[in-house]
């Protein structure tokens, strides 16, 4: 008995000397969380969805890049002026047509008084998770945001499924187990590998009616709205842009809009069984919703024939 009680006083000895315990007890200062004093960078009326802007300051929630929700303003407040913002779960007019199949799902902003669906947001600003709707409106969990605005990591491992609403930007690789759902632009440095999968938003589109048409780093992640009926010379950015970089066209005019995607330079356009050709062009009778996907290797640029349109290759 006396080995044992021996034994017990050295291991908490050596547990103290490793950090495993304070010297003294600690006063830990706590609060419920449930509140938070923001300036306000616009009028805020009692009772509004808050959210806070990347400038720090508080503004009535509304479907606005940069927007992140913070909960529900407790008294109305004057451009700068603090307001007092509770967390919580509160109702909202129901924009989604949610059910009560909805119940776990994301909320996005609508405006200050109602949240909808993803799809009919243009900047997807989670409002929290939904978990009640009754013929009043849409109850909405404000406090536990388990969603990401915008991230940048190094390795990116998703066991579960993930949402980032913005932009995700990873430097090395990512292992899929569950599902990564990216809002805005997924750039992957490394490697994508895992049974999951990445879901990237709808495509953003681009009108062009007239002229022909400088490609630049504005147009990567978009599709370009050809409507021209006549001929339109698309001129690639020069090799060199970031692997990965895409950019897609599509003819909607009718069979006199003629569109050829150019190379900057001669030679560095890869497409179907070619590996330095110059451009790409789609052919008569067969332009009305010729779709083309460009993509950067890092070097070159490769030219993917999305549809059965007849594409003819130009190689001086």
């Amino acid at each position: 008995m006396h080995k044992r009680l021996k034994m017990t006083s050295m291991i908490w000895a050596l547990a103290c000397i490793g950090g495993m315990a304070l010297a003294a007890d600690r006063d830990t200062p706590e609060r419920d969380g449930r509140f938070v004093r923001v300036e306000a960078g616009a009028a805020i009326d009692s009772g509004e969805l808050v959210a806070i802007y990347t400038d720090a300051e508080a503004y009535p929630a509304a479907d606005t890049a940069g927007y992140a929700v913070i909960g529900r303003a407790e008294s109305s407040a004057a451009e700068g002026a603090y307001v007092l913002v509770k967390r919580g779960v509160f109702r909202w007019a129901n924009y989604g047509s949610f059910t009560q199949k909805d119940i776990g799902t994301l909320a996005y902003v609508s405006n200050s008084v109602g949240v909808t669906a993803s799809a009919s947001t243009s900047n997807t600003r989670p409002a929290g998770r939904i978990v009640d709707v009754d013929t009043s409106g849409v109850w909405v969990d404000t406090y536990n945001q388990d969603v990401l605005l915008t991230a940048t990591v190094d390795d990116l491992t998703v066991n579960d499924d993930a949402t980032v609403t913005d932009d995700l930007a990873v430097g090395g690789d990512i292992a899929l187990t569950g599902n990564a759902a990216v809002g805005g632009t997924l750039t992957v440095t490394g490697t994508l590998t895992g049974g999951g999968a990445a879901r990237l938003p709808v495509l953003s589109t681009v009108a062009h009616t007239v002229g022909d048409l400088t490609v630049t780093s504005a147009h990567y992640g978009k599709v370009v709205i050809v409507s021209t009926n006549g001929a339109v010379n698309a001129t690639l950015p020069a090799a060199g842009a970031a692997a990965g970089s895409v950019v897609e066209f599509l003819c909607v005019g009718d069979n006199d809009c003629a569109l050829t995607v150019t190379a900057a330079a001669a030679d560095t356009l890869i497409t179907f069984n070619n590996q330095a050709a110059d451009a790409v062009t789609f052919g008569t009778g067969h332009r009305i919703g010729a779709n083309l996907r460009v993509i950067s290797d890092g070097t070159s640029w490769v030219a993917v024939n999305l549809g059965n349109h007849t594409m003819t290759v130009t190689d001086d």
